[in-house]
């Protein structure tokens, strides 16, 4: 109940004014003691068509009070894609509670195989999409087939993995392949979301085979700090989604507004939104979409179709 209030209260006051700044600094010393006591305290949070369990550390409801369209586009790209594949499955790489799930039922009622690693925001995830027709839920670590000196810690709601070779546990990881076999009906999937805090890279380099086959859109987090902190030099992914046949890429900020797009093969423009983007120690990102050659129409309409959003959207803000 409190925990509840704690967010409701949050929510509907932003740091736009010196009241809300000063609410907004006591919600967050409020919000950190109560964690003290009930660190598993959660909400309820209502997210497009559904409501959600969220723990109160998430950051989400704070993120979209904010910066309301964030994430949104993944829900509306889901719909380009849909206008020229009427039937697909799409994949959720670090599907945490559920989030990114619920945003694209609330858009397209499609087959959705969630992956997530982490225990705890495993079993909410479990819990958010149990009512939501055509999910399947999968409880793995994604990367190159084989075991890793490294472990997953928790920060902001979410949680990432670390070097750590003191870990007395080896994790396991397992490759999209070696997981969607467990399930069939993930045969013609069309879009994959990756969102594993610097692991994205990783994950992409190690998925050719996939990549290959079914040639999807896929949207990934791109953070040079994250990335760094994983000695991945990032820039090399572009390398292989080109040998891999992608040549066209739509860039949004973290907050979900719109950058820009452009292809591949412009390197110049790629190292300096890296460089941009580097020195924000998280604080600011790139989410990037990459489209293959066999679906530039796709690319040439979500283009066209995100520009023209954003467009309205700016000129009723």
């Amino acid at each position: 109940m409190i925990a509840q209030l704690i967010i409701d209260l949050a929510k509907k006051n932003r740091k736009n004014n010196t009241s809300g700044f000063l609410i907004q600094t006591l919600f967050q010393v409020v919000r950190k003691i109560y964690l003290k006591v009930h660190k598993t305290a959660l909400i309820k949070y209502k997210l497009d068509k559904y409501e959600i369990m969220l723990p109160l550390k998430h950051e989400l409801p704070i993120i979209k009070r904010d910066y309301p369209l964030y994430d949104t586009q993944i829900g509306r790209i889901v719909k380009y894609i849909n206008e020229k594949y009427p039937s697909f499955q799409i994949i959720d790489i670090g599907a945490n509670v559920g989030d990114s799930a619920t945003i694209i039922k609330s858009n397209v009622d499609l087959p959705i195989l969630c992956i997530e690693a982490d225990d705890y925001y495993y079993s909410l995830l479990l819990e958010n999409t149990k009512n939501l027709d055509n999910v399947v839920c999968d409880h793995s670590y994604v990367g190159e087939s084989q075991s890793s000196d490294m472990k997953l810690v928790h920060y902001k709601g979410t949680a990432r993995l670390v070097e750590d070779g003191s870990s007395k546990e080896m994790i396991k990881f397992k490759t999209i392949e070696e997981i969607i076999k467990n399930y069939n009906e993930f045969d013609n999937t069309k879009f994959l979301k990756i969102d594993t805090d610097g692991f994205d890279c990783k994950i992409i380099r190690s998925s050719s085979k996939f990549f290959s086959k079914y040639k999807p859109m896929i949207f990934f987090e791109y953070d040079p700090y994250l990335l760094e902190s994983l000695n991945d030099d990032g820039l090399s992914v572009f390398e292989t989604l080109k040998q891999l046949g992608y040549d066209d890429v739509i860039i949004y900020e973290n907050t979900g507004n719109y950058l820009l797009s452009l292809k591949l093969v412009q390197e110049i423009t790629l190292i300096e939104l890296h460089n941009y983007f580097s020195g924000w120690e998280g604080g600011r990102y790139m989410d990037i979409c990459v489209f293959h050659n066999s679906d530039v129409d796709i690319f040439e309409n979500a283009r066209m179709n995100e520009i023209a959003f954003y467009k309205i959207y700016k000129s009723k803000s």
